[in-house]
């Protein structure tokens, strides 16, 4: 989860897993409820899972993984 925050410029979600991430903004996403959907990589961490950019959400965003295998690195700039 990241939380809302008034400052945020940008963000951005790397799906780093070989399951499906699901993302929802100020709501909690699941597998047929969500905003977005990042698609697996190949193997785990070889950076070409989806990624996910926002230059204007400054609110919460929620994730769940498909699996608990899932990881995703994220972070925001302010």
């Amino acid at each position: 989860t990241l939380a809302g925050n008034s400052n945020r410029k940008s963000m951005w979600f790397h799906n780093v897993s070989t399951t499906a991430i699901y993302l929802a903004y100020d709501a909690t996403p699941t597998s047929v409820s969500y905003h977005f959907v990042l698609a697996s990589g190949t193997q785990p961490h070889n950076g070409v899972g989806a990624i996910l950019f926002d230059n204007e959400w400054q609110g919460g965003v929620y994730v769940i993984s498909s699996a608990a295998t899932g990881t995703i690195c994220f972070a925001e700039t302010t």
